[in-house]
């Protein structure tokens, strides 16, 4: 097709003979094919194997360290045939400390992406233990190994026994170790206790907090919510519930810590703890009770830790809250707009707990819902409105269907104002996971369908503006 074209060009030029014509036609194919040629073409990927050999034999550090780090992307068994695990071994025990590093944390990613065998980690355990005691090591050379061993020991595993005693021999002997001068070893240790699942441990964890130190205790308050949220029937006892109290309390603990404590005691209350209920929840009422000189930090915890507890007791609060904090004339305050968002968010943690106890209050889900509502109704900050319409999806269990009506007219009103279509799509969203109906963003055909369902209209009642629970 391209010749023929290029003829008929030519047909219209004076003084060439055939010849002439075919001679620039032959110049112009070669051309083509010239140009074809030279369009470069992507190299073929490194094998694993080219990569294996570059980090062994390569001189250059960068080139290593690459090389290492690049094999840590491997997901395939057969890929870790050629002997990778054991090369990286030696590697990890390299005159570089770079290429040390990477070689600890590449074995690391191996094991977490191809469990097959344990391959990586039964090469590695054992050395890497000793590599976590000796404090004849450089400090990020044990770190690297304690932030491994947090992310691929695993108690309930195939490998269950050697890695509780790798787990016991290194992981939580360097977290408890007070003469331990590595800071950052000793935290990714302690947190590691909270990844490694283990209730039995959670003595070990509240020993901790009784320590000077704000940021061990911090590692310690998160290891104990992150063992919480993982393991089943964890016991704590009076006396840990009465420190992370006093934790709490002490307006003189530092602001982070007293956030990772009270994340941990409104966990405590949501699953029934009597003494967390008793001591804690009055405190985080109390910084519950907000006015805007506090910090906004603090704020933001206690949102979120009532909406953890998810109790109707906890709603109250919250809706004063958003009270305190929305103010009709500067939607956009920006140190308003993330309480009133946390608010909303909490409302979304409340109608999940509620879903998921075994005995649900509807006192909460109806005080929840009243709070969504109010805040679509009134709060015109987008982030805001839009963090609400994404909670109340979460009012689409059957068993919640006594509040259905309240909320979406509030949702079926919005389509009918001036919000952009982005908005409204949300809106429709949200009205079709609660109804389990389709009609996108027409007003019209909504309340069509809404006075089908429930008859005359109802209307959405706003909740209580003093904060009493409904």
């Amino acid at each position: 097709m391209r010749f023929s074209h290029a003829a008929k060009k030519l047909d219209g030029l004076n003084g060439l003979n055939g010849l002439g014509k075919l001679g620039i036609l032959f110049g112009a194919a070669l051309l083509s094919v010239g140009l074809s040629a030279a369009t470069p073409v992507a190299p073929a990927p490194e094998t694993i194997a080219q990569r294996l050999g570059k980090a062994r034999t390569s001189k250059d550090p960068e080139i290593q360290v690459a090389a290492i780090r690049s094999m840590g992307s491997i997901t395939k068994d057969e890929d870790i045939d050629n002997k990778v695990c054991e090369a990286l071994l030696e590697l990890s025990k390299s005159n570089d400390i770079f290429v040390r590093i990477a070689s600890i944390e590449t074995l690391g990613n191996i094991q977490v992406n191809v469990t097959r065998d344990n391959r990586a980690k039964t090469i590695y355990r054992t050395p890497f233990v000793a590599l976590l005691k000796s404090k004849e090591e450089h400090p990020k050379i044990r770190t690297a190994v304690a932030d491994v061993f947090a992310h691929t020991l695993d108690p309930r595993g195939r490998d269950e026994l050697p890695d509780k005693e790798a787990f016991k021999g290194g992981v939580l002997e360097v977290a408890r170790n007070k003469a331990e001068h590595n800071k950052s070893l000793r935290t990714t240790c302690i947190v590691g206790i909270g990844k490694f699942g283990m209730a039995e441990y959670i003595g070990a964890l509240a020993e901790i907090l009784g320590e000077p130190d704000d940021d061990i205790r911090s590692a310690a308050a998160q290891a104990i919510e992150t063992l919480l949220s993982g393991a089943t029937e964890v016991q704590i006892s009076v006396p840990t519930v009465n420190k992370l109290v006093e934790l709490l309390r002490d307006g003189k603990t530092n602001i982070s810590l007293r956030i990772s404590v009270m994340r941990v005691l409104s966990q405590l209350i949501r699953d029934g703890n009597t003494t967390a209920k008793n001591e804690a929840f009055p405190v985080i009422l109390d910084l519950a009770d907000f006015d805007k000189s506090k910090d906004n930090d603090l704020v933001l915890a206690a949102v979120e830790s009532l909406g953890v507890v998810g109790s109707a007791e906890a709603v109250a609060p919250l809706s004063k809250t958003y009270g305190i904090y929305f103010d009709p004339k500067a939607v956009d305050n920006p140190k308003d707009v993330p309480v009133r968002k946390a608010v909303a968010k909490s409302m979304l943690s409340v109608l999940k707990t509620q879903n998921e106890i075994r005995t649900m209050d509807m006192r909460a889900v109806k005080g929840a819902v009243e709070v969504l509502v109010r805040i679509i109704d009134e709060d015109n900050s987008v982030d805001v409105k839009s963090s609400a319409i994404f909670s109340l999806q979460y009012l689409y269990p059957k068993k919640f269907e006594a509040e259905h009506k309240v909320a979406v007219l509030a949702l079926i009103d919005q389509l009918k104002t001036k919000a952009d279509d982005t908005m409204k799509k949300k809106v429709a969203e949200t009205l079709e996971f609660i109804t389990e109906v389709n009609h996108g963003i027409d007003h019209e055909r909504w309340m069509e369908w809404f006075q089908k369902k429930y008859g005359k209209l109802g209307g959405a009642k706003a909740p209580p503006k003093d904060g009493k629970a409904p």
